[in-house]
């Protein structure tokens, strides 16, 4: 209970200084280009004004002018819309930045062709750029929403938080394999709900998430952990994983689905959060095992103050993720 206290008392001294903090959008930037009839062609650069990308542009298509370039500031988020005419294909053309360097953060790319099928990837500094291809086939959306996947549960920082807890949560493989596969099942079946318009994504969702990582990372701080005693803990991983899996779906409908390939699309974007789910949990158990070797209190030691640091970023969490003016 001491713990839980002093976890509560250390989120009121970062609400109190929240204005000082940095929160960091854990979104992509996207650029969206639209093909259009007769040559016609949209560009439109979004990007969150905490990213600084300031005034860069992206290097379109070297067959396409600009006709017209319109900028729009909304809600913390720049958005240029560019407006092209193109001379012939601009299938296999390159897309993206000159310069590594002129990315702040990944950018996804989303190119819409006029027959409606898509076709996305993500800008790094490894990748500045990426090349427009034409009609996908059913392989190639395998792979890249299997990435999607990957790039989106790795860069998901509350959601790896809510991994950690249920790691140091099990206390043994067996109950770890139960808590994230209860996790994994809740995820899982929303997502593909929200993705067949069977529930609809609610504007309390994100906070929501975030409180479900707070009262994660209060079980864990805390000595009795009523919750899982009370309710069990792997049903509660999948009510919690309810909400998470339609966190996912929101950043899926970002992304956009090749709707050719729906189904390909989803269970490959699916098959790619488990891939990072996986990669992610057996990490932290290397991680604990080799801290384990050289102090075998300090991997107890670690898990009690990151676990702490984690309770008080979720609150952060709460309080700017809140749909509503206080």
């Amino acid at each position: 209970m001491k713990r839980v206290i002093s976890l509560f008392l250390l989120s009121l001294c970062l609400l109190s200084a929240h204005s000082a903090l940095y929160a960091h959008n854990m979104s992509p930037s996207l650029l969206q280009i639209i093909e259009g009839k007769e040559g016609q062609v949209a560009v439109v650069w979004k990007k969150p004004s905490v990213n600084a990308f300031g005034d860069v542009l992206p290097v379109l298509p070297a067959n396409c002018r600009q006709l017209e370039l319109k900028k729009t500031v909304m809600a913390g988020v720049i958005s240029d819309s560019i407006f092209l005419h193109c001379e012939g294909a601009i299938y296999e053309q390159e897309v993206g930045f000159k310069e590594a360097g002129m990315l702040k953060s990944s950018v996804l790319l989303q190119f819409r062709r006029i027959d409606g099928s898509t076709h996305q990837c993500v800008l790094s500094e490894k990748q500045p750029s990426c090349q427009l291809s034409g009609a996908p086939d059913w392989f190639s959306v395998l792979i890249e929403y299997s990435r999607f996947g990957v790039h989106h549960i790795l860069i998901g920082l509350d959601h790896l938080c809510f991994l950690f807890c249920l790691f140091v949560l099990s206390s043994s493989g067996k109950k770890l394999l139960m808590n994230v596969g209860g996790f994994t099942l809740g995820h899982c079946c929303s997502l593909f709900l929200v993705v067949l318009n069977y529930i609809p994504v609610f504007e309390w969702l994100e906070f929501l998430i975030a409180f479900s990582i707070f009262l994660m990372a209060s079980e864990a701080a805390s000595v009795s952990r009523q919750v899982g005693r009370a309710y069990g803990l792997v049903s509660v991983c999948f009510l919690f994983g309810l909400l998470h899996g339609m966190g996912f779906a929101a950043a899926l409908d970002v992304i956009g689905l090749e709707q050719n390939f729906l189904v390909w699309s989803v269970l490959a974007f699916n098959i790619g959060i488990e891939l990072g789910q996986v990669f992610f949990v057996g990490i932290c158990i290397a991680f604990y095992h080799l801290v384990r070797r050289f102090h075998a209190d300090w991997p107890v030691k670690f898990e009690r103050w990151l676990i702490y640091v984690i309770g008080v970023t979720s609150v952060y969490w709460m309080w700017s993720r809140l749909p509503i003016q206080l």
